[in-house]
């Protein structure tokens, strides 16, 4: 090949090179060269100039901004050494993972899943895409909210809620519920409905239910407003009653509030249903000698109703006369004659002076 085969000592790596005599003889840096056989030692000194950019700072300061059940925002600091060039980028391992280059310092990472776990690093890239060490945050977005929080029960002092399971409901799942009143309470519970107790008589509370993740990440609220059971009134009394109306008086409940006002419910022939804001009530428009039921119930300003306090009473009857003289017992008492009548509601005889049947109206005999 009319050329001479020689080997050469790159003093970079300190390893020999084979190379022919006119590259040998040519490279700059030349030392000497001697033959070996049918081959040439050449030595010569490798200057090599090489431009690297060093790494830059890395991120500080990698924040949560928001997030919800689909997407996360954060923010960050600077580097220490920041250039205009300088770009970021952001990866995400999880499900699904991503990666997005940012020019400015902060980002939404959306289409995430709900009550998931993510690893979110921010790497500081220069003009030609050198890395910083990445920083690193660990973030689970929200879990969907519970659906269908429903009163199961209640009395003066306790109420009994419960709900549905959200759409991503995972084995870890918990709920915090919040009570918001006099007094106010935080619980967790693993399940799917709570009793609060310790709760005020005829007090309004809010009820939120909070869905947790396994490390307390929370979704967003279902909240409902209930207030509890006022006490009952006490010392429900017949005032007064005659053949077609009854009077009844009652005291306060326990925890009487201004706003209370009282249920009255009538059971017989007729019913009604009467709602007055005092202490007090006439019944009218009874049946005489016609048994009822009345029952008096508080009412809050949401009509919560209390348990009733119920007493049974019978108007009073109206007697009918048929006055017939009986001449066989005719006698004079005190200037009168003795007269017998018959009273038509018993149908059993009663004995009365005459001028009481004749100053009866609808008087016969």
């Amino acid at each position: 090949m009319e050329e001479f085969l020689y080997t050469g000592v790159d003093l970079w790596k300190q390893t020999p090179v084979v190379m022919q005599s006119h590259v040998c003889q040519s490279m700059p840096g030349l030392i000497s060269y001697q033959q070996e056989s049918n081959r040439w030692q050449c030595v010569f000194d490798v200057i090599l100039n090489i431009s690297l950019l060093t790494e830059p700072n890395a991120v500080a300061n990698l924040t949560l901004v928001s997030r919800n059940t689909t997407s996360v925002t954060l923010r960050w600091d600077r580097p220490l050494d920041h250039k205009s060039e300088y770009r970021y980028r952001v990866e995400t391992n999880g499900d699904p993972p991503s990666n997005i280059i940012v020019p400015h310092e902060y980002i939404t990472v959306a289409q995430l899943n709900a009550g998931t776990k993510y690893n979110f690093s921010v790497f500081t890239l220069t003009g030609d895409n050198t890395s910083a060490d990445p920083t690193t945050v660990s973030l689970t977005t929200e879990p969907n909210a519970v659906a269908n929080l429903t009163l199961v029960n209640r009395n003066t002092t306790s109420v009994t809620l419960r709900w549905d399971r959200p759409l991503d409901h995972k084995s870890e799942y918990r709920y915090r519920v919040e009570t918001n009143g006099d007094p106010p309470s935080n619980m967790i519970v693993p399940h799917e409905y709570i009793t609060v107790p310790q709760l005020k008589a005829g007090t309004k509370y809010n009820f939120s239910v909070f869905t947790l993740t396994g490390d307390n990440t929370s979704a967003d609220p279902t909240t409902v407003s209930l207030t509890t059971e006022p006490n009952a009134v006490a010392n429900l009394t017949l005032v007064n009653r005659n053949t077609t109306s009854v009077t009844l008086r009652w005291d306060r409940p326990l925890d009487h509030k201004s706003e209370y006002r009282y249920r009255v419910e009538t059971n017989g022939d007729p019913p009604s249903n009467i709602i007055v804001p005092h202490e007090y009530i006439t019944v009218a428009q009874l049946k005489a000698g016609a048994k009822y039921n009345f029952s008096v119930f508080t009412l809050t300003a949401d009509n919560t109703s209390a348990d009733p306090t119920t007493v049974s009473l019978t108007t009073e009857r109206v007697e009918s006369y048929i006055c017939s003289m009986l001449v066989s017992s005719l006698s004079l008492v005190m200037e009168e004659f003795l007269y017998t009548g018959v009273d038509l509601w018993k149908q059993t005889p009663v004995v009365m002076q005459s001028h009481v049947c004749q100053s009866m109206p609808g008087e016969n005999s």
